[in-house]
């Protein structure tokens, strides 16, 4: 996993569900938001070892699918 202990917000979201339309994956994974950007993204498994500055979100499987906008 990239180094995100500069002081960045970030945010990982893991043992998630990842559609990604662009690239046909639907599998699980998971992947780092930092500022407001996906910076790091795993298909099929962990991140691995995490920074303890990185706020991490436990998805118990649901759905992730970066990109999609709510057009509601």
């Amino acid at each position: 996993v990239k180094d995100f202990s500069s002081g960045m917000s970030a945010t990982a979201f893991v043992n998630a569900r990842l559609v990604d339309p662009e690239s046909g994956w639907d599998g699980p994974g998971a992947l780092v938001v930092s500022e407001g950007v996906v910076a790091d993204v795993r298909r099929g498994g962990e991140l691995g070892p995490l920074s303890p500055d990185l706020r991490v979100v436990d998805c118990n499987g649901g759905l992730l699918i970066p990109g999609l906008i709510d057009l509601r």
